[in-house]
């Protein structure tokens, strides 16, 4: 059901509510009160009174929890495109009518003027944040190729937040890492869960962002090509675990 809707502009509320009507999957990436990002997923359910309603976030972890005036983007899939918008948590434990006899639990967020399409991943992606600890050491490199390393070459340490067959996003510590230049260039080296082997790709900066009150840095590296690393071995492995991890999860949330 959708009411007093006046303030979304028409296009984005009738992609909001086509996904509402078919109950779709929304994807939540929800800002934590320490600065960190969970990613989570949650069913549209409806649109009604400025707000938009879900069932309750699923993480790889169980259920999240929320509170009022908390940031959230929404990312949605419908008719083959990819949208996301912004909004915040009005109501974290919202009292939803699906019809006459039957009522859930669920949230409430505030329904959003516009939709922005967002380019679609070419690889699948899958959290591990709360899920897997998976390390990762790195190096610097100034060449797109590592030789022999220098003895002073920087080195550090993050942990691994999500992965694809294209790249990953890490959280490094600031007392790792300072300060991070997009391209930069870096050797990482890491092992997958119930794998015995370690890969070893180079890594190219490209974003970065300050979380954790400013304590730590988020970085988005994508995978590079180098004559080192097995690439079609290396995609196999990974898109291997992506799999596996994201049936696991599914069905953890059913």
């Amino acid at each position: 059901m959708s009411t007093n809707l006046a303030t979304c502009n028409p296009a984005a509320l009738e992609i909001v509510v086509e996904a509402c009507a078919r109950n779709m999957p929304a994807e939540l990436h929800i800002q934590q009160p320490d600065g960190d990002v969970v990613t989570a997923w949650a069913r549209m359910l409806g649109c009604q009174n400025e707000l938009v309603q879900l069932d309750q976030p699923q993480a790889g972890s169980g259920s999240i929890s929320l509170a009022p005036r908390q940031p959230v983007k929404v990312i949605l899939h419908v008719k083959g495109r990819r949208y996301r918008f912004d909004s915040t948590v009005v109501e974290p434990h919202a009292r939803i009518r699906l019809n006459e006899r039957m009522v859930v639990t669920g949230i409430s967020l505030a329904l959003p003027s516009e939709l922005v399409e967002a380019q679609r991943r070419a690889d699948f992606r899958v959290s591990v944040a709360g899920t897997h600890d998976i390390p990762v050491r790195f190096h610097s490199l100034t060449v797109p190729a590592p030789g022999p390393v220098p003895l002073d070459v920087h080195r550090f340490h993050g942990r691994i937040l999500d992965i694809s067959t294209g790249g990953m996003a890490v959280l490094i510590a600031q007392t790792e890492l300072r300060t991070i230049q997009r391209g930069e260039l870096f050797y990482s080296e890491f092992i997958l869960p119930e794998d015995d082997q370690p890969l070893a790709p180079i890594c190219q900066a490209r974003h970065t962002s300050l979380v954790r009150a400013g304590t730590a840095r988020l970085v988005g590296m994508q995978f590079m090509p180098w004559i080192g690393c097995d690439a079609k071995q290396m995609n196999q492995r990974i898109r291997r675990f992506v799999i596996a991890e994201q049936r696991r999860q599914l069905r953890l949330r059913r």
